[in-house]
């Protein structure tokens, strides 16, 4: 068989104003946020039945807004990695394989940093907590019935117990 690889890259840049989010269970505008980065991924098919692809996405984010008490964005991780294999066998089993790391994520606690803005005055930040890398495996399978379009199916998410966080709290 030819070998089937398709590969993307992108670069990208947000400026956004007036940009509302919730912060430690209260919406806050940040009056001006800025998000640049790149994500590459990558995909194979060359094989019958087996598809893999990766990718990997860079994350710089920070709060511009004038005054504002910090330049950290929470919950934008700066770091994300994801590995994913899927092979479909003769008889309608699949089975799927899912591998993600996340790193450089920011919690923010206090008023949330938003600061500024048309909408709620300064906010007073009391802390900027690094957030733990981590990584989670998922796997699952699916089984096509003959004859039909019934799929059984069974999916375990973080197969290994990983403890980890994606928002403070």
């Amino acid at each position: 068989p030819a070998l089937q690889v398709a590969l993307s890259v992108g670069l990208y840049r947000v400026e956004a104003e007036n940009f509302i989010e919730r912060q430690d269970g209260v919406f806050s505008n940040v009056s001006l946020l800025q998000l640049e980065g790149v994500e590459a991924t990558a995909k194979y098919s060359g094989i019958p039945g087996l598809e893999l692809s990766t990718g990997y996405t860079f994350l710089h984010s920070e709060n511009l807004t004038p005054g504002a008490p910090v330049r950290d964005l929470q919950y934008r991780p700066e770091h994300k990695l994801t590995l994913s294999a899927s092979y479909k066998f003769e008889g309608g089993l699949s089975v799927h394989a899912d591998y993600l790391w996340v790193a450089g994520s920011k919690a923010i606690s206090g008023g949330g940093g938003g600061g500024g803005g048309d909408g709620g005055g300064e906010s007073i930040v009391t802390e900027v907590s690094d957030l733990d890398p981590y990584q989670v495996v998922n796997l699952g399978f699916a089984q096509q019935i003959t004859g039909t379009t019934v799929q059984i199916f069974g999916h375990v998410d973080n197969v290994f117990d990983e403890n980890y966080a994606e928002s403070f709290g």
